[in-house]
């Protein structure tokens, strides 16, 4: 179900824990909350770089949030791990070591696929803050090393008929607009062609997206650290709120720990909502959908759970674009005239 390096680190846990369910429970949620108490530090780090003077906000930002410390601590799923490889990736960039940074993002994509898509932001701003002189040598040691990380985890998993399990994901449609579209597709397309088509336009639209924000990157002077990371949260958010076939309330750990680490207050205050909106989705479908036996047909059922969601933090975040393209100011927390 996910990259070859969490398979990796899957198996080393499985062996460590035995064959016992309890210890094989603890064990995994240890290694879940080992990440988070390190995505903790790195927040720190990294703020202690940029901005000392939100540290202890920041940290407590993403420390204290519900749904984060529900979904590590109580699922136990495995986003922390995949965000110390995005906050590790941010710290190595502001302490200018590039090609490192680039390595951590692929062991990130290796873990799950979603921070390959973070690679161009950080190469972008990197060609723009190293000489020319310096800019073969950081190409060659990322993409080398790049490669040479993913031959050695594939290599583990050789004669896998689908080893990205792209067959999979063409069937992973929840609470998006990429599953309303499939759902008014399926009936002209079959389900598994639409699935496909709308998966390759989700695709298209966000690597546009993210070739936008590395353009925008390059013109912060020379791609500042800060800048840096608000291009990332913003990919990620643009993800989830847009283009993320298979919405589910876990993801929102990746960009809930870029949100610790913005200046911009309207963007930290969006990412608290979509936290609270999104958690709703464990409601309806514990209490109101059923889990396991659907008490109502998909159409419907993924139009409420759309409108639930994703409906209030798509307004508030469609406002503070056309707030920000006024060029108003959102630093300031006592300024938020569209928020009150």
């Amino acid at each position: 179900a996910y990259g070859p390096l969490w398979e990796t680190i899957a198996a080393a846990t499985a062996w460590l824990a035995g064959d016992g369910v309890l210890r094989n429970v603890l064990l995994f949620k240890m290694v879940a909350i080992a990440a988070y108490a390190a995505d903790l530090v790195l927040i720190r780090q990294i703020l202690s770089h940029i901005a000392p003077e939100r540290t202890l906000q920041g940290v407590y930002l993403f420390a204290w949030n519900p749904l984060v410390l529900f979904t590590i601590a109580g699922n136990g799923h495995n986003d922390s791990v995949m965000l110390l490889t995005i906050l590790l990736a941010l710290y190595l960039y502001v302490t200018r070591r590039y090609a490192t940074a680039v390595l951590a993002l692929t062991a990130g994509a290796l873990i799950k696929f979603f921070p390959a898509a973070l690679i161009p932001l950080l190469v972008a701003g990197a060609l723009r803050r190293v000489g020319k002189a310096q800019r073969r040598v950081f190409l060659v040691r990322g993409f080398g090393g790049s490669l040479v990380l993913v031959v050695v985890f594939y290599l583990l998993f050789w004669g896998s008929a689908d080893p990205l399990n792209l067959t999979q994901r063409n069937k992973l449609f929840t609470t998006s607009f990429p599953t309303l579209a499939q759902i008014v597709l399926s009936p002209h397309l079959g389900e598994a062609l639409a699935g496909r088509v709308v998966n390759l336009a989700a695709a298209g639209i966000l690597g546009a997206f993210v070739l936008y924000q590395a353009r925008r990157l390059v013109g912060h002077g020379v791609a500042a650290p800060d800048a840096m990371g608000e291009a990332m949260y913003k990919v990620i958010l643009f993800y989830l709120l847009v283009t993320c076939p298979w919405l589910q309330p876990w993801y929102l750990v990746w960009a809930f720990g870029l949100a610790a680490l913005l200046a911009d207050v309207a963007l930290t205050c969006g990412a608290t909502l979509f936290a609270y909106t999104l958690s709703w989705k464990y409601i309806l479908y514990a209490f109101f959908f059923g889990a396991m036996d659907p008490l109502m047909p998909r159409p419907p059922r993924e139009l409420i759970a759309f409108s639930v969601v994703l409906a209030l933090p798509l307004i508030y975040h469609a406002r503070v674009v056309w707030a920000q393209r006024g060029n108003a100011h959102h630093a300031d927390f006592g300024h938020h005239p569209y928020l009150q």
